[in-house]
């Protein structure tokens, strides 16, 4: 599971003295629109055998609040686990690790510009 946490976002925004509604939605979208996009990585990178652990990639929940927002991206079967971190059987193959790796700076631009707005 990834998770995508901002948090006092409103703080941020009054210190840079751009506390408005439109720069916490622009924020709450660009946690969503990155969780899409970690998503996608994933469902792209992701080893197929029978199409099962793609298919269970989802954006499992997104919370907006105030003060921040968050994103849970994961997969939902019994062994995503030991295909991301392998076993003493099978080695790992990583697919939501790198997923976020590549993802997180593309969301931390787009929370900069909102934030500069």
């Amino acid at each position: 599971m990834i998770r995508l946490e901002v948090k006092g976002v409103e703080n941020v925004i009054k210190n840079f003295e751009l506390a408005d509604k439109a720069s916490v939605e622009g924020i709450h979208r660009a946690i969503e629109v990155g969780a899409n996009r970690i998503r996608d990585y994933a469902k792209n990178v992701v080893p197929v055998k029978t199409g099962r652990l793609k298919g269970s990639i989802q954006v499992r929940s997104l919370r907006k609040t105030k003060t921040g927002a968050s994103a849970e991206i994961a997969p939902k079967t019994e062994y995503d686990i030991f295909v991301e971190f392998g076993t003493y059987k099978m080695g790992a193959r990583p697919y939501m690790r790198p997923a976020a790796f590549a993802i997180f700076p593309e969301i931390a631009s787009m929370i900069e510009k909102e934030i500069r707005k």
